[in-house]
Order: C-alpha cells, then sequence, then structure tokens
C-alpha cells in the first residue's frame, strides 16, 4: 500500500526552487533511502515529509495527512502522533540523563511520569542502551548517543522514521550497528523508513533508493537492483 506519495512537489525558498516538481511514492514498511549531491534538496524533501516546512505547490500525503492542507497546530499534531527524526547531530539536552532525554516527546503528548517511563524503557531496550539510561550523554561514545537519539524517535511508536545523514559522525563498525538497529525496527515493528545519506554503502541496507539532482528525483531503484547489483549501483552513483 502506498504510504508517503508525493505528485508534482515544489519548495521555494524566496525565488530558488528547491525542489521542482517531485513525483515520489513509498510504501507502507519500507525502507527507503534518498541519494544525491549536497544542495539537491534530499533534505529539503525530507523536510516537507516530516512535516518540518511546507510545500510550497503540489500534492503530499502520508498516511492519512494530507500534508499539503494541514494548518501550523495540525502539522505540529502530525509530528507528534506520526513521525519520529533522527538526525546527523544527535540534539541530546547534556543537563538531561538518558532516560529523560528518551521521555522528551512524550511530556509533549502529556503522558504521566509512570507510563512514559515504562515507555523509554522499552525504547532503550531495543537499541540495546537500558544499561545507560541513567547516564547523562557526556559519559556516552558517539554510537551511544545515536542510539539513544534513536530510542527518543521511536518512544512514541511512530508509524514513519526520518533519518538524516544518521550516520555521518559514527566509525564504519558503529555505522553497522545503527543500520542493524534501522533493519531491525522496520523488519519486526513495520515501521517506514526514509534515510538520507551520502554514504553510498549504506543502500544495500534498504528497499529501493531514489536519486535526486536539482530537486528533482531522477531515477528510483527497485529491490532486485539494490540487492543484485550493489557494486554497479555504487559506482554508477558515485558519479553524483
Amino acid at each position: 500500500m502506498v504510504f508517503i506519495e508525493c505528485k508534482d512537489v515544489w519548495k521555494y525558498y524566496g525565488d530558488y526552487p528547491a525542489l521542482r516538481g517531485i513525483n515520489l511514492t513509498i510504501n507502507e514498511g519500507e525502507f527507503h533511502c534518498v541519494i544525491g549531491p549536497s544542495g539537491s534538496g534530499k533534505t529539503t524533501l525530507l523536510s516537507l515529509i516530516g512535516g518540518l516546512d511546507r510545500v510550497g505547490k503540489g500534492y503530499l500525503r502520508v498516511g492519512p495527512y494530507e500534508l499539503h492542507k494541514l494548518s501550523g497546530s495540525e502539522l505540529d499534531e502530525y509530528r507528534n502522533k506520526y513521525v519520529g527524526f533522527i538526525f546527523q547531530l544527535f540534539y541530546l539536552i547534556p543537563r538531561m540523563n538518558v532516560i529523560e532525554n528518551v521521555e522528551l516527546p512524550l511530556i509533549a503528548r502529556g503522558v504521566g511520569l509512570r507510563e512514559r517511563r515504562k515507555l523509554a524503557l522499552e525504547a532503550l531496550e531495543a537499541v540495546g542502551m537500558r544499561d545507560k539510561a541513567y547516564r547523562k550523554p557526556s559519559q556516552l561514545s558517539g554510537g551511544e548517543q545515536q542510539r539513544v537519539a534513536i530510542a527518543r524517535a521511536i518512544v512514541t511508536q511512530p508509524r514513519l522514521l526520518l533519518a538524516d545523514e544518521p550516520t555521518g559522525n559514527l566509525d564504519n563498525k558503529t555505522t553497522a550497528v545503527i543500520m542493524e538497529i534501522f533493519r531491525r525496527l522496520n523488519k519486526e515493528l513495520g515501521i517506514t523508513i526514509v534515510m538520507v545519506t551520502h554514504n553510498l554503502e549504506l543502500i544495500g541496507n534498504c528497499h529501493k533508493v531514489s536519486r535526486i539532482s536539482d530537486g528533482v528525483i531522477t531515477r528510483t531503484y527497485e529491490v532486485p537492483q539494490v540487492h543484485e547489483n550493489l557494486s554497479n549501483l555504487i559506482r554508477e552513483l558515485t558519479s553524483i
């Protein structure tokens, strides 16, 4: 079933069109990767899908939400109820311990202390960080901080997880750990994941890969192309 649907989506910053008629469909439960050079519109597209920014022109639907029609308060509700965000920078609050950081989205929902503590511990368990629930971010490695950020993103049990360069600050070993967590969340919990990355080696973890250039989706690679011809795809895509 089509879960994300973009039809002729444009986004302007002043007179500059950052997105120029994007057409893209992503199925429910899909792990979808968007690649492209700097300035191509990857993060802008992710921001629109996440309701962090507004569509300039066109049609954009995520699940039952037609984002191009929503007011600011309706977009706030959509983000809080439907979407989890993971960024290259972890954005953990230093003065709070791990579990308090993970609980933050639940506080915005008005969830009581006992229930949000239970849900936060479950989210930390899912990413292998329950034993570090009461440490401060400064006591964690970069990979551990990113796992906490993932726990924070999934604590509300979102239908959609958006990841913007989630392994950009991590070494190869830690990157493999994070991608395994993504695969498990996608497979076991059925969370739809859309990931933006410059690391072409990560595309083998995804079901589909879309290439964006100058604000336009130029091609989407299907499952057999990604998994059976990964080496050729990486060589081809390095031309971007």
